[in-house]
């Protein structure tokens, strides 16, 4: 897996992360797997569920093939965790109301989420998946949720080479193109 900076701020769609897709250097990303830059091709397409406060999105998500070792890579913004159909800024945010003392009864029914399609559920399966994974991580390294997200993002991929929240140990990077 493959991963690009992607700024919270930017609202993502489809129609964005084509346009972020169309500004890559196939020729400068580099395999996760073999450590190669440049032999990274497009090769397919599939489908992935994405879940925002207010609607859940069928996105197609563009795969590169790295012709050295021939493993196949997702190309996926930062906005996305890996193997979680909810976008980075709500974890973040519901992670917030946690650590403030929140339950994930009380954050359902919070301004934010109380019209939104990320229920009582998902909230609960992020505080978990926090509580006994990320949650010392940060401790470890010092860092805080309330940090700027952007670098906060760059601080995970530097310290655990991987998204934060992202629950599967699978080889990913961080491709800074900008």
């Amino acid at each position: 897996m493959i991963q690009f900076l992607w700024s919270v701020y930017k609202p993502f769609s489809q129609k964005t992360y084509d346009e972020e897709i169309e500004l890559l250097n196939f020729n400068e990303l580099t395999c996760s797997e073999c450590g190669l830059a440049g032999h990274c091709r497009y090769h397919d397409m599939y489908t992935r569920d994405v879940i925002t406060e207010t609607k859940k999105e069928t996105v197609a998500i563009q795969q590169v093939r790295c012709w050295h070792c021939s493993k196949t890579h997702a190309l996926l913004p930062t906005c996305i965790v890996p193997y979680s159909q909810i976008l980075l800024v709500d974890h973040i945010k519901i992670l917030r109301f946690h650590v403030k003392g929140a339950s994930a009864n009380t954050i359902s029914k919070s301004k934010s989420y109380k019209k939104s399609i990320i229920d009582v559920i998902n909230i609960q399966y992020i505080i978990n998946q926090f509580t006994n994974d990320w949650e010392k991580r940060l401790l470890a390294y010092g860092l805080k949720l309330t940090s700027d997200i952007d670098h906060f993002v760059k601080s995970c991929f530097d310290k655990y080479k991987r998204q934060f929240m992202q629950i599967k140990k699978t080889r990913n990077i961080l491709f800074n193109y900008i």
